[in-house]
């Protein structure tokens, strides 16, 4: 399972729990390209150090930290 498919059903699980147990009024919510951003970006910021390098690992890419900005190459 690719890295972005994990961040989409994850995220899917989470529409489901805000529906039905928090009550949220909106029934759909459309995982583009930008709630997968945010996402990551919440996961470096406030996961846990098992999630961020879950994350980082699905990267098949070089990663750059420079100024606590991440490039890829």
């Amino acid at each position: 399972m690719s890295l972005i498919d994990k961040i989409k059903e994850e995220l899917n699980r989470y529409n489901k729990f805000r529906t039905g147990v928090l009550g949220s009024k909106q029934e759909k919510m459309d995982v583009s390209e930008t709630y997968i951003k945010n996402y990551m970006r919440y996961l470096l910021q406030n996961g846990s150090i098992l999630e961020k390098r879950e994350m980082l690992s699905g990267i098949n890419e070089q990663i750059i930290l420079s100024k606590k900005i991440i490039f890829t190459g």
